[in-house]
C-alpha cells in the first residue's frame, strides 16, 4: 500500500540526489540543476539542500568567470573575454550582467575584426609589409581559422624575414663568402655577398669583396 509507494518515492529522490551531487562534483551544473528540478517536482523540501549547493557553486563560478572577463577586457583579449562571459552565463543563466557583457564583447570583437581586416588589406595594397603583417596577425588573434589571413602572411613573411635579418646573420653570410672565396669557390662567395647586400645595401665589407671578386673574374 502507501508505505511501499512512499519508500519508492524516497528511493527515487535518493537516486536523483546522488546523481545531482555527482554532477555537481564533476562541475556539470546543468545536469545537477535538472536533478534538483526532478526532486522538486516530487518533494520541494528534499530539493533544498542540493539546490543550495548548486547555487553556491554557481555563484563561485560566476565570480571567477566575471573576474576573468574583466581581466581579458583590460588586455583587449576579446576571444577570452567572450569565453569568460559565456562561462558566467552557464553558471547563472539569468544573469543580465553576463548577457550584456557577452553582447558588448561580441560587438567589440566584430569591430576589431573588421578594422584589422581593412587595415591589413590597405597596408598590403600600399606595399607596407610590416604593417600588413601586424594587421593580419591581429586578424588571426581574433579568428585563428582565418585562411585568407594565413595565406597573406605566408606570402608576406618570407620577404619580411630576410629584410629583418640581424647584423650577426649578415656577418655570418659575409664570412661564409670570405671562406668560400679563399677556397677558390668564387661563385659561392659572390652569392653570399649578394645575399648580404640584398638585406643591407650599405654593407661596406661585402660591397668591397664583391667588387674585388668581380674584377678577378673579369681578369
Amino acid at each position: 500500500g502507501m508505505d511501499s509507494a512512499s519508500s519508492e518515492v524516497q528511493r527515487l529522490v535518493a537516486a536523483y540526489q546522488s546523481e545531482g551531487a555527482n554532477a555537481l562534483k564533476e562541475g556539470r551544473l546543468d545536469q545537477a540543476r535538472a536533478n534538483a528540478d526532478k526532486i522538486k517536482s516530487i518533494d520541494a523540501s528534499a530539493a533544498k539542500a542540493l539546490s543550495t549547493q548548486i547555487e553556491a557553486e554557481a555563484q563561485e563560478r560566476f565570480g571567477k568567470a566575471k573576474d576573468a572577463a574583466v581581466a581579458a577586457s583590460k588586455k583587449g583579449a576579446l576571444n577570452d573575454e567572450m569565453d569568460a562571459w559565456q562561462r558566467a552565463l552557464e553558471a547563472v543563466p539569468a544573469s543580465a550582467q553576463a548577457q550584456e557583457g557577452l553582447n558588448l564583447a561580441k560587438v567589440a570583437w566584430r569591430q576589431a575584426y573588421n578594422e584589422a581586416n581593412e587595415a591589413a588589406a590597405a597596408a598590403d595594397k600600399a606595399g607596407q609589409k610590416s604593417e600588413a603583417i601586424k594587421q593580419y596577425q591581429r586578424v588571426l588573434e581574433l579568428q585563428a581559422s582565418n585562411s585568407a589571413a594565413k595565406e597573406a602572411l605566408k606570402r608576406l613573411r618570407p620577404a619580411a624575414q630576410s629584410k629583418s635579418a640581424d647584423a650577426s646573420q649578415l656577418e655570418e653570410w659575409y664570412y661564409q663568402g670570405v671562406y668560400a672565396y679563399a677556397g677558390g669557390d668564387v661563385d659561392k662567395a659572390v652569392g653570399m655577398w649578394k645575399k648580404v647586400l640584398s638585406v643591407n645595401t650599405q654593407h661596406r665589407l661585402a660591397k668591397d669583396a664583391l667588387e674585388r671578386a668581380q674584377r678577378r673574374k673579369k681578369s
